[in-house]
C-alpha cells in the first residue's frame, strides 16, 4: 500500500482527532495494527507565530512512524510556513478542509474552504512544491465534492480523505459511502473513506461498496485502539472477533506504560481516554462516575485496576 512515495503496511488510517491523538495514544493504535497514524488537527498560524505549544504537537516517535501531521488554515503562507517546518517530523503532510468546529470555520479555515475551491488548489499546490514528501487533503462533501477532488489532485496531492457527512451534520446522521465511490470514480489519486467504520464487517463493506484505497477510522479507535486489529482479522477470516471488556481496559494501563516513556498529555486528556476506553462496558457506570471526579494519574490508575481485579 502506497501513498506517494511512501510505503505502509497496510490500508488502516488513524483519524486526526483533537484532545485524543497525543503520541502515547498514537503508538498504541500503531501496535494494534493501523498502518498510519496522524497528529491532532494542527494551527499552521500558531507554527507561523512559534507557539511552543504548538510547535510540541510536531512531535513524534520512531514507534509511530509513519505518521501524517494534519495543519489547518487559509493563509497560503502561513500553511507553505508551517508545511516546511512539519516536514522535519512527518511523513505525510495533511491538510485539513473539513473541520465542521464553528471556531476554525469562523477563521475561514477547515470546512469555510469548501466554498472556496480556488484557494483549496492554492493551498494545496503551495504546500506541494514547498516540501519533498507526500501531501494529502481532507474534505467533507458538499455540493462540489467531485470538482474539489479534482482540484486536490490536479494541485499536486498523493490522496485524497472523504469524511462523507456535509460540515451541517458534523457527526451526525449516517455517512453516505455512496459520495466517497463517486468521489474514487472521478479521481486517479487513492481514496481514504472515512465515516460510521465501527467494525470490521463496516470496513468490508466500505471497501467492497466504494473501492476505496484506504479506510479511516476516528471515534471507533477513540474508544478502542484494537479496532485496527479487529479489522484486520475481520478481513482476514470475514469473522468478528471482539476484544473483552477486561482487555480494554487492559488497553489503558498499556497507554500509560507509553506515556511513561514519551510524555503525559494534560490530565484531563488521560482521564478522557479512561472514560473512552471503558465506554459501554458492562457495570461500569460506578467506575465512570468516580474517573469523572479524579485530580491525578495514581489514583485513576487505582480504580481502573479495581475495577478489573476478580
Amino acid at each position: 500500500m502506497k501513498i506517494g512515495n511512501l510505503n505502509l503496511k497496510n490500508n488502516l488510517v488513524l483519524a486526526p482527532m483533537v484532545g485524543i491523538n497525543d503520541p502515547a495514544f498514537r503508538i498504541l493504535c500503531k501496535k494494534y495494527g493501523a498502518g498510519l497514524v496522524c497528529t491532532e488537527m494542527i494551527n499552521a498560524n500558531a507554527i507561523f507565530k512559534k507557539n511552543k505549544a504548538t510547535i510540541k504537537k510536531l512531535e513524534s516517535f520512531k514507534e509511530e512512524r509513519p505518521i501524517s501531521i494534519q495543519l489547518f488554515g487559509a493563509n497560503i503562507e502561513m500553511m507553505k510556513y508551517a508545511a516546511k517546518i512539519a516536514e522535519k517530523t512527518a511523513d505525510i503532510i495533511d491538510i485539513n478542509f473539513g473541520c465542521p468546529d464553528s471556531k476554525v470555520i469562523n477563521q475561514g479555515s477547515g470546512a469555510a474552504l469548501l466554498k472556496r475551491p480556488k484557494r483549496i488548489f492554492e493551498i494545496i499546490d503551495g504546500i506541494v512544491k514547498n516540501v519533498k514528501i507526500p501531501v494529502t487533503a481532507k474534505i467533507r462533501l458538499n455540493k462540489d465534492a467531485i470538482k474539489i477532488s479534482k482540484l486536490i489532485e490536479k494541485a499536486g496531492a498523493s490522496a485524497i480523505i472523504v469524511h462523507a457527512r456535509t460540515p451541517k451534520q458534523g457527526y451526525s446522521g449516517k455517512a453516505d459511502w455512496n459520495s466517497i465511490k463517486e468521489i474514487k470514480e472521478n479521481v486517479n489519486i487513492p481514496v481514504i473513506g472515512n465515516g460510521d467504520i465501527c467494525s470490521g464487517k463496516d470496513a468490508y463493506d466500505i471497501l467492497q461498496l466504494t473501492k476505496c484505497d484506504f479506510i479511516m477510522i476516528g471515534r471507533a479507535a477513540m474508544t478502542n485502539p484494537a479496532i485496527f486489529k479487529e479489522i484486520e482479522y475481520y478481513l482476514k477470516k470475514k469473522e468478528e472477533k471482539k476484544i473483552s471488556d477486561r482487555e480494554k481496559i487492559e488497553l489503558f494501563f498499556e497507554y500509560t506504560k507509553i506515556a511513561d516513556k514519551v510524555g503525559y498529555p494534560k490530565f484531563e486528556f488521560v482521564k478522557r481516554h479512561a472514560l473512552n476506553f471503558s465506554s459501554g462496558m458492562r457495570n461500569v457506570v460506578s467506575l465512570r462516575r468516580k474517573i469523572s471526579t479524579l485530580k491525578n494519574i495514581e489514583d485513576l490508575k487505582k480504580e481502573m485496576d479495581s475495577f478489573i481485579k476478580p
